[in-house]
């Protein structure tokens, strides 16, 4: 199943590792670079299909500024309406090179006929919105 790999950029905070490079300025002690490692991965719509799963009613996706990356692998399920409620994690703040922006991936699933119904909470630093997770789901 898995036939590709990708560099793994690890952090010397752990939830921070990322197929993306960090940005240490943004958060200086957590996004500091730890060393890389080859993983294997796989796109949603190829596991999808190998594993016979028709429909995904939920899908939580914390992807460490790889949202857009992650969604085009599911463009299938995404077009085809098989991803029934969508949670991602999004940053405001440029805390990994090449990272997806939040209009970014809010306009990439509203191409998909997804819309976004709330957030699960937002992340603050000083009362300054830097993220949260944002729910989309597909009328």
């Amino acid at each position: 199943m898995f036939r590709l790999s990708a560099t793994l950029h690890r952090t010397v905070n752990p939830d921070c590792n990322s197929l993306l490079m960090s940005n240490p300025e943004a958060l200086p002690g957590m996004l500091d670079p730890a060393g890389q490692i080859a993983v294997p991965v796989v796109t949603l719509d190829d596991f999808c299909a190998e594993q016979g799963i028709e429909a995904v009613d939920y899908l939580h996706a914390d992807v460490q500024g790889f949202e857009l990356p992650m969604l085009r692998g599911a463009a299938k399920l995404l077009s085809e309406g098989r991803i029934g409620v969508l949670l991602t994690e999004v940053c405001f703040d440029p805390l990994y090179h090449g990272q997806s922006r939040y209009h970014e991936v809010c306009a990439a699933l509203d191409r998909y006929g997804y819309r976004f119904v709330t957030t699960q909470g937002l992340f603050r630093e000083a009362d300054v919105p830097r993220g949260g997770n944002f729910v989309f789901v597909r009328p």
